[in-house]
């Protein structure tokens, strides 16, 4: 997903952070739903928008920052964010497992029991 953002700080309305303004493309910010990159009421709350959709996200404390300090210094912090999706892409594939190769040189060698102690 690529969004443009203005975040503010409850109840005072302050402005922390935004990229709304900026032209550059590279000052969209890109995540993936899903994979915890951004805060739980983010991630959450952009799950229902399509692209070209526009919106408030209202997010108490504990879909925030919780108990660490937020983006105003200070712990459990309530943030607003006016939210733009620019584009809505498919995940990129997760990459594939690495399966365990066979020693170089050949076929496998099988494995011998080890005696026990008494």
């Amino acid at each position: 997903m690529s969004v443009r953002y203005t975040g503010r700080l409850i109840p005072s309305g302050k402005v922390f952070q935004s990229n709304m303004d900026d032209t550059a493309a590279g000052s969209v910010y890109k995540f993936v739903i899903g994979t915890h990159t951004s805060i739980p009421g983010f991630d959450e709350g952009l799950r229902s928008f399509k692209k070209g959709g526009t919106g408030t996200l209202y997010l108490p404390a504990f879909l925030a920052y919780d108990a660490q300090r937020g983006p105003g210094g200070d712990q459990f912090e309530n943030l607003i964010f006016e939210v733009k999706v620019v584009d809505v892409t498919d995940a990129p594939p997760p990459s594939p497992m690495q399966m365990p190769t066979a020693p170089k040189g050949g076929q496998q060698q099988p494995a011998q029991a080890q005696p026990q102690k008494k």
